[in-house]
């Protein structure tokens, strides 16, 4: 079980460094990221999938329960949570060129 948990902690963790860009200056795209904290506990959750909805762009949550996207157009995006046992979750975030934006979500479980 621990092979299997491993692997999948680095399969996410080359994901996350595939996908990882430096912003350039005047760029106009932004940064999103995020922590994923359990209801009651404040735990955090790893392995939450997080897709920006209307894209093909997605990633999976740390062992800290943090993701991030960068090099986003800038503008509004509703951004969806799903973890088995928990509720499923979206939230709308506004990504400004140049910034970085950054969420806390609370998900409760089922």
């Amino acid at each position: 079980m621990k092979r299997v948990a491993l692997i999948f902690f680095l399969i996410c963790l080359i994901g996350l460094n595939l996908g990882a860009h430096n912003l350039p200056g005047g760029s106009s795209n932004g940064v999103l990221k995020g922590k994923i904290v359990e209801e009651g506990s404040d735990q955090t959750l790893s392995g939450v999938k997080v897709i920006i909805q209307g894209s093909d762009l997605f990633t999976y949550t740390d062992e800290n329960g943090e993701f991030v996207f960068e090099n986003l157009p800038s503008g509004d995006v509703n951004v969806v949570f799903s973890l088995v046992s928990f509720q499923n979750a979206s939230i709308e975030v506004k990504v400004e060129a140049g910034q970085e934006s950054n969420v806390e979500l609370v998900m409760t479980e089922r």
